[in-house]
């Protein structure tokens, strides 16, 4: 039983431990605070205890899928770690400008194993995510979480990353501008002017539209196409050709039968 006891009191301790580094978590502003102390310190008290000893990472990153949205595209960001060593916890804050960006609830995700949340204050996402029970810390190369935001207005919009990383025995280190993203939101198209149209062909007069004027008959008429007028002068020129005819041969028989005599 005092064995048993001495146990219960070093992990109360440990406990104590961990939700006081919880709060010394940034200096610029404030994480989560109490929350994330009190989901660290009650689930590390049944980590496996080591020497003490400072979580490490050798770098930070913040990538987007897409360096330029428009406004109602979705953009991922994803926090990453290279060689991480004994991180039990973590918590990022991420600055966003509300006014470009707006979080998606419920899509953040990590590999790593354990439970996490995600709350929005103001311009500042909070991620908080640990391992549970004995679970062994995490090392390595990690996804420490992927988070989709919506572009709801048009600017630019930096993604600053603060964070602190809590090792299996409480101990924890406090990274502030540990990395930072860069994300363009454009305007929407303005809507295509419907398609204007198309003139309407010449029409020639005296004619159907295209057709070549008759340099001799005039625009829009044939050869044979006439007015009122010149369709009545038609009988006149017929009967007076006629006479002609008829005078060229009386004349010509008179002059027959004079030859003769």
């Amino acid at each position: 039983m005092a064995t048993i006891r001495r146990v219960q009191q070093q992990t109360e301790l440990k406990g104590n431990e961990s939700m006081s580094s919880a709060r010394s978590i940034r200096r610029r502003a404030p994480f989560a605070g109490t929350a994330f102390a009190a989901m660290v310190g009650g689930l590390v008290l049944a980590a496996p205890l080591s020497a003490t000893a400072a979580p490490s990472v050798a770098t930070f990153t913040v990538a987007v899928s897409d360096a330029t949205v428009q406004v109602g595209e979705t953009v991922d960001v994803t926090v990453s770690v290279t060689g991480a060593v004994d991180v039990y916890a973590y918590e990022l804050a991420l600055g966003f400008d509300p006014a470009v960006l707006e979080y998606v609830d419920g899509s953040a995700q990590t590999p790593v194993s354990g439970v996490g949340a995600a709350t929005v204050e103001g311009s500042e996402l909070q991620y908080v995510h640990t391992k549970l029970g004995t679970s062994p810390s995490a090392t390595g190369d990690l996804t420490l979480a992927t988070l989709s935001f919506e572009a709801i207005g048009a600017g630019e919009v930096t993604l600053a990353l603060d964070a602190e990383l809590v090792g299996a025995d409480a101990v924890s280190l406090v990274v502030t501008d540990a990395a930072s993203a860069v994300v363009e939101v454009l305007a929407p198209p303005a809507p295509a002017a419907p398609p204007s149209a198309a003139p309407a062909a010449p029409v020639t007069p005296g004619g159907p539209a295209g057709e070549d004027a008759d340099p001799v008959s005039g625009p829009g008429r044939d050869i044979l196409s006439g007015t009122g007028t010149d369709l009545a002068a038609w009988p006149f020129v017929g009967a007076g050709a006629a006479l002609l005819l008829g005078a060229l041969l009386v004349f010509g028989v008179r002059r027959k039968r004079a030859s003769q005599v």
